[in-house]
């Protein structure tokens, strides 16, 4: 799904904006910058999170897969240790 939205689509589909946003533990509007993030989004940390995710933006395709596989693995770890899909 993500390798489809790299490539052709303008918008991922809507199934992976649904996972992607409750991996990310926010809106599906605000991924898709329809809506402000929330207060707690002024957060230092938060804001360190947003700014390096916008670097990964300016990766070539290839190294933008690779960290996208790598935070997939750390999430799928991460939900199989808590006992959830």
């Amino acid at each position: 799904m993500i390798s489809a939205y790299e490539t052709v689509a303008e918008y991922p589909p809507t199934a992976a904006v649904i996972e992607i946003a409750k991996a990310l533990k926010v809106s599906a509007k605000e991924l898709l910058g329809l809506k402000p993030p929330p207060k707690a989004a002024r957060l230092p940390e938060v804001r360190r999170l947003w700014k390096k995710s916008r670097k990964v933006l300016s990766l070539p395709e290839k190294n933008r897969r690779a960290v996208i596989r790598l935070v997939n693995s750390l999430v799928a770890g991460r939900t199989s240790r808590n006992g959830r899909a």
